[in-house]
């Protein structure tokens, strides 16, 4: 769930890829990323994630570290991520050592759960603007 913050909007028209099993956290992050004024598929497993990603193009992948099935090291493995599309890993419980393993399939950063609005806000504002 998305917690804090104010509403602010930038007209951005990023295209953003959010993976993860729980839905309400989709639907979170689905509604901050339109009013911050991004595009966002999402997704809810790490296998239509992959899928996704070979039909379409994105300015920055969410992805979720824990989810059944298919993890987001599966995903990292198997999807065919472009090198200039940012993936950023959201976890409630992922430490250093596995953003370090993550960074090898390039991973940019991690985004702790629960998500704030200011910090979701932030790394659009950083990942998400399309030239």
């Amino acid at each position: 769930m998305i917690t804090g913050g104010m509403w602010e909007t930038d007209d951005m028209d990023a295209k953003v890829l959010v993976i993860d099993d729980d839905h309400a956290v989709l639907e979170a992050l689905k509604r901050v990323i339109k009013h911050w004024g991004g595009e966002a598929h999402c997704v809810d497993s790490a296998v239509c994630g992959a899928a996704a990603v070979d039909s379409d193009a994105y300015d920055l992948i969410l992805l979720d570290l824990r989810m059944p099935d298919h993890d987001g090291l599966w995903f990292m493995r198997n999807a065919d991520v472009p090198d200039d599309t940012t993936v950023v890993l959201t976890s409630a419980c992922a430490s250093p050592g596995v953003v370090n393993a993550f960074s090898k399939f390039g991973v940019n950063e991690i985004l702790q759960k629960p998500i704030s609005y200011a910090d979701l806000t932030g790394l659009l504002n950083r990942y998400g603007a399309t030239a």
